[in-house]
């Protein structure tokens, strides 16, 4: 029941925003479990992972924070019986495989599948984070991801590795951080058929670079957790999010909804000041203010900017007992009626003020009212303006935009 509430949430949450997922990664943090991990061995229970479908692949591993059992063996921080630690990436769970074992050529990979097949010709960035536990003797340079449509497979029996070359690996770096999260990333170009990508070491001992880190360790081999894995296009526009306005002292949402993989790619500032990492927030200025967002993926730069204005009048100095106003035409050529809805006002003369997106009064003038309206004829330029008006008792009612097209 967990599981379907978190995949609610979700859902919803990228609704709510009108933007649909980039991340082609189903359970991009391996977050959505059937069931909490009691023993080792249990990828499966993730959502949208396990091992090689194929045949082959071994025995990786879950972990989460829901194992909270005396032995510890899948837990997050804390697991393989209180001997490893180290936090999620994101969230509260993350998998494991193992690299090199004891056993020469034993591997273990863990394989995702994507929420559709990728684009023939497109570039996609592919990402995973990795980090060596603290019970592992050895580390190695030899991890890497590859993407297919689930053919891949090896003998775990006679530990085979896999015929293929990742299309991303590195092999100029040593994975051996077992504190910060190491980054193993690159750009695919898509033959459009791929469904599925494969995390591990494909390559021999001979070839993968083993070295004693940790001579005291436990065991005799490399073993990684991952966690916050990304597919996500190359060419994917940066979005601040539409230029709005708000009362002061509310909120307004800008940018795409976070998820993982986009939010390491995007960084926001103000006035050339960085002040946050994440693919969109929630924000809230006290007056008109324009947030930058440069987005990076794989090294492609892209850029926007999204501008929240705020209204010069406060949402509670708004008359209790009035109702709105309307405006229209809306569009207008410069010439349109304001009405007063909700009152008998006729005969009363209001004061209308005309002020631009900033809040700077553009102009104002006072209008006698007819059957609770009148004609106004604003002498405007083309643009976006507020109308705000204010009756004989002082009453201020809440303002409209109005866009003027000549």
């Amino acid at each position: 029941m967990q599981r379907f509430v978190i995949i609610g949430f979700l859902l919803c949450s990228i609704a709510l925003h009108g933007r649909a997922q980039v991340n082609l990664v189903i359970n991009p943090s391996l977050e959505i479990q059937d069931t909490c991990p009691s023993a080792f061995s249990q990828l499966s229970l993730a959502s949208g992972w396990d091992t090689l479908r194929n045949g082959g692949g071994a025995s990786p591993d879950i972990f989460n924070a829901c194992d909270n059992s005396v032995f510890q063996l899948c837990g997050v921080p804390v697991n393989f019986n209180q001997h490893s630690f180290q936090y999620a990436k994101s969230g509260i769970g993350y998998g494991g495989f193992a690299a090199l074992y004891s056993a020469p050529q034993y591997r273990e990979y863990i394989q995702g599948s994507l929420i559709h097949k990728l684009d023939p010709g497109h570039g996609y960035c592919v990402r995973v984070y990795v980090s060596l536990t603290d019970h592992s003797k050895f580390s190695c340079n030899s991890l890497g991801i590859y993407l297919d449509d689930g053919q891949i497979h090896a003998n775990s029996t006679n530990y085979e590795l896999p015929n293929v070359y990742p299309q991303i690996i590195d092999l100029s770096r040593q994975y051996d951080d077992t504190i910060q999260w190491m980054r193993i990333e690159g750009i695919y170009t898509a033959f459009g058929d791929e469904e599925y990508l494969t995390i591990g070491n494909f390559f021999p001992d001979s070839l993968s670079n083993p070295v004693l880190d940790n001579p005291t360790g436990i065991i005799t081999g490399a073993y990684y957790y991952i966690d916050d894995v990304s597919v996500i296009d190359i060419n994917l526009p940066a979005f601040a999010g539409n230029d709005t306005y708000i009362h002061p002292g509310d909120s307004a949402f800008i940018g795409r909804t976070p998820e993982i993989g986009l939010n390491d790619d995007c960084v926001w500032s103000i006035n050339g000041v960085p002040f946050d990492t994440i693919a969109g927030m929630w924000v809230k200025p006290d007056s008109a203010t324009t947030y930058f967002l440069e987005q990076t993926i794989c090294g492609n730069v892209s850029y926007d900017t999204v501008t929240v204005y705020v209204f010069p009048v406060d949402v509670n100095t708004y008359a209790a007992a009035h109702s709105d106003i309307q405006l229209y035409p809306n569009p207008t050529n410069g010439t349109f009626t304001i009405c007063l809805i909700g009152e008998n006002m006729q005969g009363q003369s209001v004061e209308i003020s005309i002020l631009d997106l900033l809040g700077t009064l553009i102009r104002a003038d006072h209008l006698t009212l007819q059957n609770n309206s009148a004609i106004f004829d604003a002498q405007l330029s083309n643009g976006v303006y507020i109308v705000s008006v204010k009756d004989a008792e002082g009453n201020i009612y809440k303002p409209k935009m109005i866009t003027v097209i000549k």
